[in-house]
């Protein structure tokens, strides 16, 4: 007999547990391991240290059968002791934690911890609350979101709950000791919900949703009377769009950002963390003050918004005018609309009839011109940056490197970014995206493999790339953009995405690499129209496209954004460029590096049409991560130029002023000088003067202290030398002194 509920072994609650996100049972049919509360606060206090996908797990449920990682069955069957709390922003000590904790459930047992990628200028932290009665699994998502709200409140935003753990089926990843760890236990009762203010807010929002829902159904039923009374038959443009739109589709189209793989969704107007906008099929509700005040949808008794798919249409599209909104809508979906005798007021009512004449009416001709009209800036839609600001809605992109860079890797791992909504390698997407990724260079299984590679070391699910994630190889699908001498457009292939579009709806497309997409020659012309028609298909599907090209031949010296193959032109049809760059060999020395083939850089300087260019250049490391099978496949993670000033303290740097005070004569400014400033500082800070990466970071520190004016260089006679030579003396910013300003 399979033992489904584990909450009685030996008298105690026990939870299924793991080691990484690959460990899962549901082939093999067999109940996880478990673990009790007593071995979770033995593990605060003696920690491992282990890799992610090799660290311990539970879920706070006591349902523990092959399928306990499944959603919809802990949904069903769960049983949970634990709220679980994840804190991932403002960098809070865990006094300011347990504070919050003790505001919101006073008195009641806890257990703190700090999470494996914790630092000690990124604390993150992780709380597990145990209750006196577990919540059943239909009720934890809500009760586990008032937890958070009223965190969240008490602290005036301070601490910001990260809501994926109120998700039934999200892993609580155990005490794994990383750079920093720290922990505290307050032994004392488990919280009992009974009466307690999160089971009023829960209660509360439920109300304010059920009341909303309520409103929304009313609103369609009375619009189907007010049609039937005035005889209108079939379908409205309302019904088509409602018909053929989803809720969950217009939400993530219009910057919602969804609560793992549950329907409560965060709107772009809030602040909060809080996720209150919640999809309930033919409508949506929200209990958003900031929806509130921005009149998205209809208004229910208790101020609370709501609305159908249509309404979103008609907000972010239109600005809330609802007569324009089903005008556009009649045309595009080739339907006319006109307005009934009695003009709408607070919900439009339109008569409407399928279009028999296809001839142009006045209405429908497109003035070439528009006069201008007053805009509120406020409610203008602002930009749709996806991915940082390179990935833009409804403009092309380009990726420019040398071969054999990693750009292949970097794009592919951007594309696993937006698809799982994570931050992956230091951008935060601004939701989850559906990514299409071209391609056509390599065969399906390398495409996989790398996928494979990067989910183990990110620790991705990949349930999460399903629906999120396309892929193609130009192996099996011959996608050719362009052809012959003058770059002729193949609009069957154009059209070929256009129909994928049309059905699957993705957000990005990835082009890899456009050398192989051509049969035309790399000239300014065959570039400029192949960046034409693909800067408009990006309108056209309302999607970034992102196109990874080669660089022509660079004699040795770096590549800059104009270097692309075929000109200037493509990048010149395109809004936002990147170029890569390999690490130089001296710039691994001064890195202190063994090797440079390792690492390379999106560099500053590229093209940025609709946002303003990044300052300095962003690092990458390449290595290799084994896979099972015992294939090696590179990855690609963010890499950090070293601090040239890291383990130096304040009084190393007033012995550094104080030792060049005395030095006579004056400690000279030039490295390949016997008396070089950098040999005081290399045996106060206790450096090796004679290693090459230890030089430059020495060098390094006097820029920046000479730059800082902790040092300052002047001209000194040399009586050896029989000239004036630059030496390196202490400066007028003087970092001990408590009166510098």
């Amino acid at each position: 007999m399979t033992v489904h509920d584990s909450s009685t072994r030996a008298g105690l609650r026990t939870f299924p547990s793991g080691y990484g996100q690959a460990d899962t049972r549901i082939r093999r049919g067999t109940p996880y391991e478990a673990i009790d509360t007593a071995a979770i606060i033995a593990m605060l206090s003696d920690p491992p240290s282990a890799p992610k996908e090799q660290a311990r797990w539970f879920l706070p449920s006591t349902y523990n059968a092959h399928d306990a990682r499944t959603h919809a069955v802990q949904r069903e069957r769960g049983s949970f002791c634990f709220l679980v709390l994840d804190v991932d922003d403002n960098n809070l000590a865990l006094a300011e934690v347990n504070e919050a904790l003790e505001a919101v459930v006073p008195g009641a047992s806890r257990l703190v911890y700090s999470t494996r990628s914790a630092t000690p200028v990124d604390r993150r932290w992780r709380a597990l609350v145990p209750l006196v009665v577990p919540i059943p699994g239909v009720d934890y998502t809500d009760t586990a979101n008032a937890f958070y709200d009223l965190l969240e409140e008490s602290t005036g935003g301070h601490l910001i709950p990260c809501r994926c753990h109120a998700d039934v089926g999200q892993l609580a990843y155990l005490p794994n000791r990383g750079s920093l760890y720290e922990h505290y236990v307050h032994h004392a009762r488990r919280l009992d919900l009974s009466g307690h203010p999160i089971i009023a807010r829960r209660d509360e929002c439920r109300r304010q949703r059920a009341e909303a829902e309520a409103a929304a159904r009313a609103k369609r039923e009375q619009r189907a009377r007010d049609r039937a009374a005035k005889g209108e038959t079939g379908e409205s443009p309302v019904e088509h769009f409602n018909r053929t739109h989803s809720i969950a589709e217009l939400l993530e189209h219009y910057g919602y950002s969804q609560a793992g793989s549950t329907d409560d969704w965060r709107s772009p107007y809030q602040s909060s963390g809080s996720y209150a906008t919640r999809d309930c099929g033919e409508h949506w509700v929200s209990l958003s003050q900031s929806d509130a005040a921005n009149g998205i949808g209809a208004e229910s008794k208790s101020g609370r918004r709501f609305g159908d798919a249509f309404d979103l249409y008609v907000h972010f599209e239109h600005l809330g005018d609802f007569a324009k909104a089903v005008r556009a809508y009649a045309r595009e979906a080739g339907l006319n609309a006109r307005p009934s005798d009695d003009s709408f007021a607070g919900g439009a009512d339109f008569g409407w009839e399928a279009k028999q004449n296809r001839g142009d009416t006045r209405e429908e001709k497109a003035s070439l011109f528009r006069s201008w009209r007053p805009i509120d800036p406020l409610t203008f839609p602002p930009r749709c940056f996806l991915y940082g600001k390179h990935y833009i809605r409804k403009f092309a992109s380009v990726t420019v490197a040398p071969p054999g860079i990693g750009k292949s890797t970097l794009d592919l791992i951007d594309a696993l970014a937006m698809a799982t909504g994570r931050q992956l390698i230091g951008v935060q997407p601004v939701q989850r995206l559906r990514v299409v990724y071209f391609n056509a260079e390599d065969p399906r299984e390398e495409i996989e493999r790398r996928v494979l590679a990067a989910c183990q070391h990110f620790d991705i699910d990949q349930a999460e790339l399903e629906g999120r994630l396309f892929t193609a190889s130009g192996r099996e699908v011959d996608l050719i953009l362009a052809r012959g001498e003058a770059g002729d457009i193949v609009e069957d292939a154009f059209a070929l995405v256009t129909a994928f579009y049309a059905e699957f709806k993705p957000d990005v497309l990835i082009f890899d690499p456009l050398a192989n997409m051509t049969e035309s020659p790399e000239t300014n012309d065959v570039f400029r129209r192949l960046g034409k028609r693909l800067s408009h298909l990006a309108d056209e599907c309302d999607c970034a496209i992102e196109v990874v090209h080669h660089t022509r031949k660079l004699g040795g010296r770096e590549a800059d954004i104009e270097d692309s193959r075929g000109g200037s032109a493509l990048v010149g049809a395109v809004r936002s460029g990147r170029v890569l760059n390999p690490m130089t060999a001296d710039e691994a020395v001064r890195a202190g590096l063994s090797t440079h083939i390792d690492h390379f850089r999106i560099d500053r300087g590229g093209k940025s049409n609709v946002a303003r260019p990044s300052d300095r250049a962003v690092w990458f490391r390449k290595f290799g991560v084994e896979l099972p099978n015992g294939d090696d496949v590179a990855v690609v993670e963010p890499w950090e130029w070293p601090d040239a000033f890291e383990g130096v303290s304040l009084e190393m740097t007033r012995k550094v002023r104080t030792r060049l005070a005395e030095q006579d004569p004056p400690a000279r400014a030039n490295s390949q000088a016997k008396e070089w400033a950098g040999y005081i500082i290399a045996e106060v800070v206790g450096i090796d003067a004679s290693d090459k990466a230890s030089r430059a970071r020495i060098s390094q520190m006097i820029r920046t202290w000479l730059r800082t004016g902790v040092l300052q260089q002047e001209e000194r006679r040399s009586p050896r030398d029989g000239r004036d030579i630059p030496v390196i003396l202490p400066g007028p910013n003087d970092p001990s002194n408590p009166e510098m300003p």
